[in-house]
């Protein structure tokens, strides 16, 4: 069983010690892939872009941790794999050929709603409309009672 095969195995089925073990894990595979795509995009741009255009990509790549790009990576490869190992079986006695393009389709409707889930405005609770979130979300007393909020002075 080959070394990729055995993480991706640890991840989906959560066969870590600690969660930290699997975050250090993730982040280790993050910047291995921004090293990688650093290399090659850095090349481009190093010939092409002005100062404040290599200054923005440097922050980009090298410096933020971008999630969707991780994301896109994880369902990417996934599929690949789950394709490459399946795909030899459709058509076949139980599932007909339409099941490649649903496939295909289930994976762009989860990367679209984790799009959608990403560029959100998940709104924020100010002086002024905490009472429109209070009236909508009432306390319930077992979780949540009511409290202030020690910095902001609203109601939490």
């Amino acid at each position: 069983m080959s070394v990729c095969s055995r993480m991706l195995g640890g991840i989906l089925c959560g066969c870590w010690r600690t969660l930290e073990d699997l975050c250090k894990l993730i982040l280790i595979l993050e910047q291995a892939a921004a090293a990688a795509a650093k290399m090659d995009a850095s090349q481009v741009v190093l010939e092409n872009c002005s100062d404040e255009v290599r200054a923005g990509h440097e922050l980009a790549v090298a410096v933020t941790a971008d999630p969707i790009c991780i994301y896109l990576a994880i369902i990417g490869g996934t599929y690949y794999f789950v394709a490459k190992s399946s795909f030899s079986y459709i058509p076949g006695y139980y599932l007909s050929e339409v099941h490649r393009y649903t496939s295909l389709l289930a994976v762009g409707v989860g990367v679209l709603l984790f799009l959608l889930a990403s560029f959100t405005d998940p709104g924020t609770v100010k002086a002024e409309n905490v009472s429109q979130y209070i009236s909508a979300y009432p306390y319930d007393d077992v979780v949540y009672s009511e409290k202030e909020c020690s910095t902001c002075k609203i109601p939490k």
